[in-house]
């Protein structure tokens, strides 16, 4: 009976300390800037992506340029979609999500923009 209740609080104790040890990690000193980082980055992306649809809808067509995706670094995914609405009006969604190393939250950033055709 002594071995069977000292395993549960070995066992419960453990779980404490790896809990108690992830709060404090993700109250660390670094973690308020490291959401300001990916989300500053994230911003860049998701502008980078615009810039990326209008140079490719002024070389190329829409249907071409529907759909753009790319994955700079390890955590980031950025993406883009154009929506027809209508004959001169584009529908560009761009998102931009990051899973933040330090707190492993998802942080992401969508920005919709409207182009028209001249």
């Amino acid at each position: 009976m002594c071995r069977a209740f000292c395993s549960f609080y070995a066992v419960f104790l453990l779980a404490f300390v790896s809990m108690c040890i992830g709060t404090i990690i993700a109250l660390s000193p670094n973690a308020p800037f490291s959401h300001i980082h990916a989300y500053t980055q994230l911003q860049l992306y998701a502008k980078s992506m615009y810039e990326m649809h209008m140079l490719c809808i002024k070389s190329f067509d829409v249907a071409r340029c529907q759909d753009i995706a790319f994955s700079p670094q390890a955590h980031y995914h950025i993406q883009g979609h154009i929506t027809p609405f209508g004959d001169s009006v584009l529908l560009l969604d761009v998102s931009a999500q990051v899973r933040n190393p330090i707190t492993s939250l998802q942080q992401s950033v969508i920005h919709r923009h409207i182009l028209i055709k001249k």
